[in-house]
């Protein structure tokens, strides 16, 4: 399409004779008006001739914005932008001197009548021009030798391109729009379905994901199989809504339309490769036929989708496929042939749209029900029976319900606030409400104790990048932020791979991004350093005051001195930040007999430190922060037998070496091996020093000191009360405020620090842990919510009452303990809280009849 600037404008049109290239000049918006002719209507690419004579850094970026407009000057709706804003990064690679033609990745959907408005403008700090020959339509995205492929804003990692031949691949490639797509469970495979021209047609392939490189081009996906169902009922099918997912095998993809009007019933397609699919040797395509299934899938309509019930190290032949047809959940059993294995009867009327929020609510063994207004109801796969049902606040389109992996947490969003819930009792942890918009739908992913949330209607729709928030549940406050191109989506349901799929799918392309996991929860459990860093060790007791300094220059002195507490000479080490708000915190590491090893980060500003038997971290903040030292994490170094070692000697563990990422969320770090200090005086040349351990944060694989993550955490908590106890106001601050992350259990610490410290509770300390589980446990804010499952072994009344027959003064605690649960369950209307005094109430009225 030749081009041509007259004093009316510009133009562009099929057939035109040769014109001479136009100038585009910097920072001026050039508009071409393109008439496309009788060419078929269909998802063309676009293709700009371009000759730049330079390209300097003060180029910001090129942006080519084609619109399609009919004859009244309208614009056509577009469901995707095809607006792409290249940087000077891409924009580099671009020779000089020599026509160069420029493919945007972005396709455009052309009608068959009207025009297409082509914008360009060159954004640029210095004067700057380049010359722009023609521009092509084209059908399909296959690439000529020389051309260059211009992502822009959000480019993928990965993309599947569907098309096919037509007239035994005499005529061009046809290009088809996706109309549904679907990814596996780990994130290995991806199903689209098309329809052909007619719409009398399914068209139905099976791609292989493998993971990409993270720079570089975007790889192309694999296709390993095709298949087609004929004979579509429906004249329009590519309007109805269509449920469709592939196996975690990559061999089976299930099919059917969501309502019966005019669509799809439920077909499964399969293929059986006589080699593995990811061989070298699969380079044909398969063959996808239709498979038999069991009577009650025959003419099934609704939603479905593969689902494994357990999240735990999940095996294809505990894969499902779950299905809801408005009234029930059904669960099939898809290995050999399938089988329905339960059924979950939901309501006695029909309610199809509840299917939107329940499919994404598939966490593990667990799914949310929306259908009853103003109750979200959670059910157990397994058993077939209701968890809890949750109150929530609902207009007349209902809630949108999400589980966070493990089950423990539901998030809701609904009349502009996203509230969190934990899922046994009901209770409700918090609400977040900032900057959300009056939507009732909002993108919203638990993982761990975060959340991640996008509030997609409140977005300026001028601005293609938007903020994803990274929300703590513990408080409800933004810890984080990343950017991203609008049209991505989170995949429902989330798969359990090491990163989670961002995914859009425009014509007959779907583009696949991958959001690492630690941008919500804890990096990967294999350690990987961004950067590596042999540390060198200091050691409190070889001098008395020395400096760190971060890599954001902020400086942090520290300093031993020897003072007695409740009886002991202890080191208590001095840190102060300086800055204008210097602060000073006076930390007590232990006996002074010894010397205490310790590591800084300066990339990270972590400080490192061995105290005896307990490994800490603390995060140094420089600058004007509210808190300028804060305890990360406390764990016990020693195993079992070694913890029950007489409390009279002191456990002696030097650090030999350390290494961590930038970011401070993975450390590892080589340990001598454990020896006492009794011993060490009698045997001063102990071979202990040869042998060593290497221990990860979070455990790795490659972590040799043989306990658990959840026994480092539970034993740790004894060193952050002897901190409590020995500390002074501010310290003993850091330790409240380390403990409060302890409270709510998760995968790292299944079990809560209330339980930890009445099993830790000693009459003789008592007033101490009198003042901790109150500050713990305030009863004006909830932070802990009981365990329901009458496991007494997490009930911390029941522990008291067990320590209560030898010592009777545990009632303080309990009092404590009892006082929050009676005052939560009264303000929270639960009577989840009561479950603790309920399990226990005999024994409290027999141990203590006169303080009840």
């Amino acid at each position: 399409m030749c081009l041509q600037q007259t004093n009316d404008g510009n133009y562009g049109k099929l057939d035109m004779e040769p014109q001479p290239p136009i100038t585009i000049e910097a920072d001026n918006c050039w508009n071409f008006k393109l008439d496309k002719g009788d060419i078929e209507s269909g998802w063309y690419s676009i293709v700009c001739c371009v000759v730049f004579r330079a390209i300097p850094e003060t180029i910001k970026s090129l942006i080519i914005d084609p619109k399609q407009y009919d004859a009244n000057k309208r614009s056509v709706y577009m469901g995707k932008t095809c607006n792409t804003v290249a940087g000077y990064d891409e924009l580099s690679q671009i020779p000089l001197e020599t026509p160069t033609r420029l493919r945007l990745h972005r396709q455009m959907e052309v009608q068959e009548k009207g025009y297409i408005d082509l914008s360009i403008k060159l954004e640029s700090e210095a004067p700057q021009d380049f010359e722009l020959h023609y521009v092509e339509l084209e059908l399909g995205q296959k690439q000529t030798p020389g051309e260059i492929v211009i992502y822009g804003e959000g480019k993928p990692e990965q993309v599947i391109h569907v098309h096919h031949d037509t007239n035994n691949g005499s005529s061009p490639q046809k290009t088809l729009s996706v109309h549904a797509f679907d990814t596996s469970f780990n994130g290995s495979y991806a199903a689209t379905l098309c329809f052909d021209e007619d719409q009398k047609k399914a068209i139905f392939d099976i791609w292989s994901l493998y993971d990409p490189a993270k720079q570089g081009t975007p790889r192309t996906s694999k296709l390993l199989a095709r298949g087609a169902i004929n004979a579509v009922p429906s004249a329009h099918a590519d309007f109805a809504d269509i449920c469709l997912s592939v196996s975690d095998s990559g061999t089976t993809v299930v099919v059917h339309s969501q309502e019966a009007t005019n669509g799809i019933p439920c077909h499964v397609m399969s293929y059986s490769p006589f080699v593995p699919i990811d061989s070298d040797f699969a380079s044909q395509t398969w063959v996808l036929t239709k498979q038999s299934m069991c009577e009650t899938l025959t003419g099934f309509f609704g939603y479905g989708n593969f689902h494994y019930t357990s999240m735990v190290n999940p095996h294809l032949k505990d894969e499902r496929y779950i299905t809801f047809d408005g009234k029930s959940v059904c669960v099939y059993n898809t290995v050999g042939a399938w089988t329905r294995i339960r059924t979950i009867h939901l309501g006695h009327d029909l309610n199809l749209a509840a299917g939107v929020s329940l499919v994404p609510s598939l966490r593990g063994r667990y799914f949310a029900w929306t259908g009853s207004q103003g109750i979200v109801s959670v059910w157990d796969f397994e058993t077939g029976s209701q968890v809890s049902h949750i109150k929530v606040e609902s207009d007349a389109l209902g809630a949108f319900v999400n589980l966070s992996r493990d089950g423990a947490l539901v998030v809701v969003s609904s009349k502009s606030a996203i509230s969190v819930f934990e899922t046994r009792s009901g209770v409700k942890l918090g609400e977040y409400q900032q900057g959300l918009g009056d939507s009732n739908y909002f993108e919203v992913i638990p993982e761990g104790e975060h959340i991640m949330i996008l509030d997609g209607m409140s977005e300026d729709d001028s601005n293609d990048i938007v903020s994803r928030k990274i929300v703590s549940t513990r408080d409800m406050s933004i810890t984080r932020t990343f950017q991203v191109h609008k049209d991505y989506d989170v995949r429902f349901p989330l798969t359990c791979c090491s990163s989670h799929m961002l995914t859009y799918r425009q014509g007959s392309v779907v583009n696949i991004m991958r959001a690492d996991n630690s941008l919500i929860s804890a990096p990967k459990k294999t350690f990987e350093p961004e950067s590596v860093t042999d540390m060198s060790v200091d050691l409190h007791a070889s001098k008395t005051t020395w400096e760190y300094t971060s890599h954001s220059g902020t400086t942090f002195t520290m300093s031993t001195t020897i003072s007695v507490i409740h009886g002991n000479w202890m080191s208590i080490l001095s840190m102060t930040c300086q800055s204008d708000s210097s602060e000073s915190l006076a930390l007590p590491v232990g006996s002074s007999h010894l010397a205490y090893p310790s590591i800084f980060f300066p990339e990270s500003s972590r400080l490192v430190m061995v105290t005896g038997r307990y490994l800490q971290i603390w995060r140094l903040e420089g600058g004007t922060t509210p808190e300028q030292f804060e305890l990360e994490l406390v764990w016990v170094l020693q195993e079992e037998d070694e913890v029950r070692h007489p409390s009279s000697d002191i456990c002696v563990r030097n650090i030999r070496r350390a290494r961590g990422n930038t970011s401070g969320t993975q450390i590892e770090l080589s340990l001598t091996s454990p020896a006492w200090f009794r011993r060490l005086r009698r045997l001063p040349d102990d071979p202990y020093e040869r042998n060593e351990a290497t221990i990860t944060i979070p455990v790795s694989e490659s972590d040799t000191l043989s306990i658990p993550e959840e026994y480092r955490v539970r034993h740790g908590i004894r060193g952050v009360v002897d901190m409590y106890m020995n500390g002074d106001s501010k310290c003993q601050k850091r330790a409240i405020q380390y403990l409060r992350t302890l409270v709510r259990p998760c995968s790292a610490h299944p079990i809560s620090c209330i339980v930890t410290l009445c099993r830790l509770w000693k009459s003789g300390e008592k007033t101490y842990f009198e003042q901790i589980i109150s500050e713990l446990l305030p009863v004006d804010k909830i932070t802990w919510v009981p365990n329901t499952n009458g496991d007494e072994s997490a009930n911390p009344l029941a522990i008291l009452i067990k320590r209560a027959e030898t010592e009777p003064n545990t009632i303080g605690v309990a009092k404590v303990i009892m006082e929050y649960c009676v005052s939560h369950a009264n303000s929270a209307r639960n009577l989840s809280f009561l479950a603790p005094i309920f399990e226990s109430m005999n024994d409290l009225m027999t141990l203590f009849p006169h303080e009840l």
